[in-house]
């Protein structure tokens, strides 16, 4: 979510602007980041965000 917007009990919220940005210039729709920051992963919207998560938690 943009700064400032509602995000919900399930959502987060972008305060730096940095990561949808990104986001949209890649393509990417789901990111999966470490608690350190560390970006583990991506997929766009084509691909499963289920595998990136079962590939992490293998």
């Amino acid at each position: 979510m943009p700064a400032g917007a509602d995000a919900g009990a399930q959502g987060w919220e972008d305060l730096d602007g940095k990561f949808l940005p990104f986001m949209d210039r890649h393509g990417i729709e789901t990111l999966l980041v470490r608690p350190d920051f560390y970006l583990y992963g991506a997929v766009g919207a084509a691909e499963s965000p289920e595998a990136l998560i079962l590939e992490a938690a293998a």
